[in-house]
């Protein structure tokens, strides 16, 4: 790893209403509302627990199954809620665009392994 390279991605999620359906952000003038920030890890030392590809949320104790948008608690490991799928495009987008790591690059582009982009 480069010595400025940090070994997660964040990613802050707008409010739901300013993503478009296919997971652009749409910029307005003022940004009110955020959705949490939630970080990948480029090598995740946790258990696969909710998937091998997950991200955890900063501000909340979530995590986020990458492949399905499904959000789980990280107490009790119980179903919380589903992103909608606009949201996952966006994160998946969002992702790409900042990361240099290859093997997130390659799972991302691995597109059938995604539920809401084969919706």
């Amino acid at each position: 790893m480069k010595k400025n390279e940090k070994d997660y991605i964040e990613i802050p999620l707008p409010n739901f209403d300013q993503i478009d359906v296919d997971g652009r952000y749409m910029e307005f003038g003022v940004e009110i509302k955020c959705n949490g920030i939630w970080r990948i890890h480029k090598n995740d030392k946790d258990d696969y627990f909710p998937s091998d590809f997950h991200a955890h949320r900063m501000d909340k104790p979530e995590k986020l199954d990458l492949y399905t948008g499904r959000v789980y608690s990280i107490s009790d490991k119980n179903f919380m809620y589903t992103l909608p799928s606009k949201v996952m495009r966006f994160f998946r987008g969002e992702a790409l665009a900042r990361c240099k790591e290859g093997r997130i690059k390659d799972i991302f582009s691995e597109e059938i392994s995604f539920t809401y982009l084969n919706n």
